[in-house]
């Protein structure tokens, strides 16, 4: 590992040498990206990159890890210029990158006595946002101390939208979507009398709404799509529950832990299609049961999932949890989003593609989500329904089982 300070600096040059005498101190180098500081000096003992004007957070920390990139580091320790970041916390976040250097390594701010009550409270609701978002609780996206991957961190920034404030907030959405690695570490955060903000009350918030309302589109597409047509699914789910009742008995659902975002198990919920007892899921499968699944009526529970958050309309299918050690590095990326009810593989010819070829339709959906491309693959899932295509592989109740592959 080979890794350095890196710096973003708009307005806090009284600040900046205190801190920076305490990074050089560290042993790391120390990159500074002046984002267009009219009264700028110099400041021996550091690299720095000037911004003819300021560009914003977003821009000044992609040209911090771009320089990183051409000069050969892997890791870029991010930290704020005002001071307020403790910085043995922040080499604690480096010392967890060491042992996990595929990671992004987030700081969970530990707010002090002399915390603002404003700042306190605008954490809590991006932490509900960002669950919104991922599926992922308790994620703080606005600690500005984290250490970078740096080329992995290049890759996922390129969907980066966001300039300014936003920046830190969409890069851990964009991260946690693409499921890659993630730890988070404790970072004491201090908020001394004489501190000076960058943060604008109205435009900055202004800014974390639209910031939201735009990394929210998917969940808030889900629930509505959901919502709206309950009196059209709803009366099916409930004579389809009856007649498997009065078909098979109870129970009626059947439930099995599937794992989820993050591969964090939740009970999965479907209709039930098999008798009890021994036999192959072929032997057991009933004629109505294959009814139910030809039409996918099976799957109708799991639009509770939905609603709950603990599912969306799309995504990768949640398969078994015994399957997660089976997967590859990159095999395992597809927990990154929430599992869905239909997905690309599935209008990719579901049950009757290889194992392979379905996860890298997954992953590829994991690197391309959009709200068009959901809309795009509900409309093909509706046709593959209607036609009954895919339904199983050849001798099996659905797909055969899964037993792994070697890492490239």
């Amino acid at each position: 590992m080979k890794a350095l300070w890196l710096v973003p600096v708009y307005r806090h040059l009284r600040q900046l040498p205190k801190l920076l005498q305490r990074l050089r101190d560290t042993g790391l180098p120390v990159l500074l990206i002046d984002d267009g500081n009219p009264d700028w000096s110099d400041f021996p003992g550091a690299q720095v990159i000037h911004h003819p004007r300021n560009l914003g957070k977003g821009v000044a920390i992609v040209s911090g890890l771009k320089w990183a990139r051409e000069h050969g580091y892997t890791h870029a320790v991010q930290i704020d210029a005002d001071g307020q970041h403790d910085v043995d916390d922040a080499l604690g976040l480096l010392r967890l990158a060491e042992q996990n250097p595929s990671a992004l390594v987030c700081g969970y701010p530990v707010l002090g006595p002399d915390a603002p009550a404003v700042r306190s409270k605008g954490r809590k609701i991006t932490r509900f946002f960002i669950w919104q978002e991922t599926g992922i609780k308790g994620e703080d996206g606005m600690c500005g101390c984290r250490v970078y991957p740096v080329a992995a961190a290049l890759e996922v920034l390129r969907r980066a939208r966001s300039r300014r404030m936003g920046f830190d907030i969409e890069a851990v959405v964009l991260w946690l979507w693409s499921g890659r690695p993630w730890l988070k570490g404790s970072v004491r955060v201090a908020y001394p009398d004489d501190g000076f903000s960058n943060f604008r009350m109205l435009r900055d918030n202004l800014g974390f709404f639209a910031l939201h309302a735009r990394l929210c589109s998917k969940r808030l597409f889900d629930l509505a799509a959901v919502l709206l047509t309950l009196p059209l699914w709803l009366p099916v789910l409930a004579a389809a529950a009856l007649a498997v009742r009065f078909a098979m008995g109870s129970p009626v659902l059947f439930r099995q832990s599937r794992p989820g975002v993050g591969g964090a198990p939740f009970e999965l919920w479907k209709l039930r299609t098999m008798r009890d007892g021994d036999g192959s899921d072929a032997e057991r499968l009933t004629r109505f049961g294959k009814f139910l699944r030809s039409c996918s009526i099976d799957e109708l529970p799991e639009l509770l999932h939905v609603i709950s958050g603990k599912m969306s309309l799309v995504g990768p299918r949640p398969l078994l949890m015994r399957y997660l050690p089976l997967y590859t590095r990159e095999q395992r990326r597809r927990h990154g989003v929430r599992p869905g009810i239909t997905g690309w593989a599935q209008v990719n010819g579901r049950n009757t593609v290889s194992w392979h070829d379905k996860f890298v339709y997954d992953v590829w959906y994991v690197d391309h989500r959009s709200l068009w491309l959901d809309v795009k693959i509900l409309a093909r899932t509706v046709w593959m329904v209607l036609s009954r295509q895919g339904i199983s592989a050849d001798g099996e109740a659905t797909m055969g089982e899964f037993t792994g592959e070697e890492d490239a």
